[in-house]
């Protein structure tokens, strides 16, 4: 599946999707908004905002994932071997 979202996002998506639906082989599309500002983010009020916010996001979600696996046991799901087969195979057997 291909995931299209803001580059400063992509990083908490991919975390999000990658445990929201192991079995799917992700494909990151990011895109590049005119409105934030990438050079020099730190002189712009509004993106640095922007930055910063999200990679709280990040941190939280990380640490979320990480408490459900160390203390409720919650991993995520292995791939099965049904979704790597190929769609040929799939469709022999």
């Amino acid at each position: 599946m291909r995931l299209i979202t803001a580059a400063y996002h992509m990083p908490r998506s991919l975390l999000e999707f990658t445990r929201a639906m192991p079995e799917v082989s992700l494909i990151p599309h990011p895109v590049f908004p005119e409105r934030v500002k990438l050079e020099n983010w730190w002189t712009y009020p509004g993106t640095a905002a922007l930055i910063a916010t999200e990679f709280n996001k990040f941190l939280l979600a990380w640490t979320r994932h990480g408490v459900e696996f160390l203390f409720l046991g919650k991993r995520p799901r292995n791939r099965s071997s049904e979704s790597r087969k190929s769609p040929t195979n799939q469709a022999a057997n």
